[in-house]
């Protein structure tokens, strides 16, 4: 299990397990034009799905932590 995995039941519990990219600029404190050149750099896992920008919450702690899984890149 991944540090992100341990951390996940305790991080971000208000959210859901899929975040739009709203979700993700309150919690990261930016805004969300900052999240789609965050996600076009690959700096942040997300997909474009019916036109906007889903980004599970793992990948989000997982940047947050600083522990990227290696298998996304």
């Amino acid at each position: 299990m991944t540090k992100a995995e341990r951390a996940y039941p305790l991080m971000l519990t208000e959210y859901p397990d899929i975040l739009t990219a709203e979700q993700t600029a309150k919690i990261l404190s930016i805004g969300r034009h900052q999240v789609y050149k965050m996600i076009d750099r690959g700096e942040l896992f997300g997909l474009k799905l019916s036109g906007s920008y889903k980004i599970p919450k793992l990948r989000l702690i997982e940047y947050i932590i600083g522990q990227p899984e290696q298998h996304l890149k």
